[in-house]
């Protein structure tokens, strides 16, 4: 897909520690660019504002982490986390 070559063309190394993919809606309805993601990045962040998305990406790829939240300081207080 298109966004596969982007990410491919933007992320050029594949050693990053860590990604943040800004909603997952693309992981809840088909693959999404998670697996794509994972090739470039030891840890894939997810966030999105619906908790069945959330969740359903988490079943789906689980070693995706992600939260259900509006993206505000609280958020990247739970990244550092990680």
């Amino acid at each position: 897909s298109i966004h596969k070559d982007l990410i491919s063309d933007w992320l050029t190394l594949s050693d990053y520690q860590k990604v943040l993919k800004t909603d997952l809606f693309d992981e809840y309805v088909c693959d999404g660019l998670y697996p794509c993601l994972k090739t470039k990045s030891k840890s894939v962040f997810g966030i999105d504002v619906a908790e069945m998305v959330a969740a359903d990406a988490r079943v789906k790829y689980p070693e995706i982490m992600s939260v259900t939240t509006l993206v505000q300081n609280r958020f990247l207080e739970e990244v550092k986390r990680f």
